[in-house]
């Protein structure tokens, strides 16, 4: 049997903007392709090998599949490998080696090194003092993101964020502008027409060549502004929303209005502006987002009461009708 020279080939891929894989990737013999599925894989996350060949038939070929050098299948036509990767920093390799029935050998070593991203976001937008919770963000509204990596070297050290080149993508376009060596947080401004934003960002080590990948889908709330009757004793209902129609049975009534996620950026300032009737009105001297009805004594009618916040970019508004006079029904208590 004569020795046949064997053409050794090596490819190391990186996770790059295009979107390249997150693992190294060594070959012996360029007649044989693998797909790994997902290309980035993280900690204890399952990953599948698939191999493809042209110029011999992998179905019939005799296909041995290693795990950390420890031998896990050999059989013919045993294309697909699956496995599950271990923590961070837990390095592991697969290597494959194909026979086909006429001789021909190609080998792939994979190595992988797990690693992790977080991916923490907040944003400035209104909300009454009671509210409990993160800010939600809305449709227009400007959002922080901080990635924050976790990537173990082969000599299980951990890399320094700072010295990471990040990847950012906004609804799956490239920010170039705001990736590059040691920047882990950005700002994107939301369009008022936005319901949804999807973020991906990947941290790599050029040098270990150790990625991560982390996307993040957030659900974008439109702004609204709600109605609450405030009392004098008992001070704002907060419990029952004012309906759009309301009936005054009493002499007065004050109501606050209480903007719900406005985009509230530092430089953009909101005015407040009460209407009755399409005409200006007067908001509470002491709380602007106040003010106290009082009907003419012996009148019975109705008047729109509207509400809006405004300032250089947006404008938002809502409305109710007050009813009031002898014609009202006073319920029975």
């Amino acid at each position: 049997m004569s020795k046949k020279f064997l053409l050794i080939t090596s490819l190391i891929l990186l996770v790059l903007p295009l979107g390249t894989n997150a693992f190294e990737e060594t070959s012996i013999g360029n007649n044989l392709l693998a797909e790994v599925k997902p290309s980035s894989p993280g900690p204890g996350e399952q990953v599948s090998i698939t191999l493809t060949a042209y110029g011999f038939d992998i179905k019939t070929s005799t296909i041995s599949w290693y795990q950390n050098d420890k031998i896990i299948v050999r059989d013919v036509g045993r294309k697909t490998y699956n496995f599950n990767l271990g923590p961070v920093g837990a390095q592991t390799k697969v290597t494959v080696f194909v026979t086909s029935p006429g001789g021909q050998k190609a080998t792939k070593t994979f190595i992988f090194d797990p690693a992790e991203i977080e991916l923490f976001w907040n944003t400035q937008t209104s909300h009454p003092a009671f509210y409990q919770g993160k800010a939600r963000p809305s449709a227009g509204a400007t959002i922080h993101l901080v990635a924050w990596p976790y990537l173990v070297n082969h000599a299980g050290q951990k890399l320094d964020p700072a010295k990471l080149t990040y990847h950012w993508q906004k609804n799956s376009s490239n920010l170039d502008n705001l990736s590059g060596l040691g920047k882990n947080s950005i700002s994107i401004k939301t369009s008022a027409t936005d319901s949804q934003l999807k973020i991906s960002v990947t941290a790599l080590s050029l040098t270990d060549k150790i990625s991560a990948t982390k996307d993040l889908i957030i659900n974008l709330v439109q702004p609204e502004i709600l109605f609450y009757e405030k009392k004098p004793l008992t001070g704002i209902n907060y419990g029952q929303i004012l309906p759009g129609e309301y009936s005054l049975f009493d002499r007065e009534v004050t109501v606050r209005a209480e903007p719900y996620f406005l985009p509230s950026d530092n430089n953009l300032f909101f005015k407040y502006l009460w209407t009755l009737d399409q005409s200006s009105a007067e908001s509470r001297p002491d709380d602007p987002l106040a003010i106290t009805l009082r009907p003419s004594q012996n009148v019975s009618g109705s008047n729109r009461i509207g509400f809006s916040a405004q300032n250089a970019n947006s404008t938002f508004n809502n409305s109710f009708i007050i009813k009031y006079g002898s014609g009202l029904l006073k319920p029975q208590i």
